[in-house]
């Protein structure tokens, strides 16, 4: 296992995977969190915790933030919109969302954007 950040990014992709495609009779419910747009928190969680693992794997992979940052932001979101494009053509209760791709952007986003600002301080 020569790059951690690099397998753990790929395993929550599977996990995003699953969690986006699965019908969503197969999702467990949370009837005590009545929160509006809970699924935009969700998507913008997915991305987030996605790019932060991408970042660090490309991080360490290349020695250069800047790289690891425009590598990671492009796979993150270029993989939420091909898993919303993918909702509309494969799955028959689910359907692809605007908002979702934007949620998952703005996680992507935020967590490169957090990973600068760490690197900056130090």
């Amino acid at each position: 296992m020569r790059n951690k950040f690099l397998w753990l990014a790929l395993l929550w992709c599977i996990f995003i995977t699953y969690m986006c495609l699965t019908s969503g009779d197969n999702i467990p419910k949370v009837s005590w969190l009545n929160i509006p747009h809970k699924d935009k928190i969700v998507h913008f969680v997915f991305y987030f915790v996605f790019a932060f693992l991408l970042n660090l794997g490309f991080k360490e992979k290349y020695g250069n933030i800047k790289k690891a940052g425009g590598l990671a932001f492009s796979i993150a979101v270029a993989y939420g919109m091909l898993v919303e494009l993918f909702q509309g053509l494969i799955t028959a209760d689910r359907s692809p969302e605007l908002l979702d791709v934007l949620a998952n952007t703005t996680g992507t986003a935020a967590a490169i954007f957090a990973l600068w600002l760490f690197q900056k301080r130090q």
